[in-house]
């Protein structure tokens, strides 16, 4: 279970990387079966990532997925 969550935490770090170097407010996440092959993880692991990025504000749930908010992130 610890590797599991150190790859959870790894991918996590790398998505919130990638809207902050990559993306906007307002922009939209990439899918999640292009995430997968991007960051060479689970989709399972993705979705865990995302919704730990919606439940701190960083993305928001719209109609057509999700996006990102206008609130900053925090490491």
């Amino acid at each position: 279970m610890a590797r599991s969550s150190k790859v959870s935490e790894e991918v996590l770090e790398k998505i919130k990387q990638m809207i902050q170097n990559n993306l906007k407010e307002g922009d939209k996440l990439p899918p999640e079966n292009m995430l997968c092959e991007i960051l060479g993880a689970s989709r399972t692991t993705i979705r865990e990532c995302i919704t730990v990025l919606t439940s701190q504000g960083i993305l928001i749930n719209r109609k057509g997925g999700k996006y990102v908010s206008g609130s900053p992130l925090h490491y």
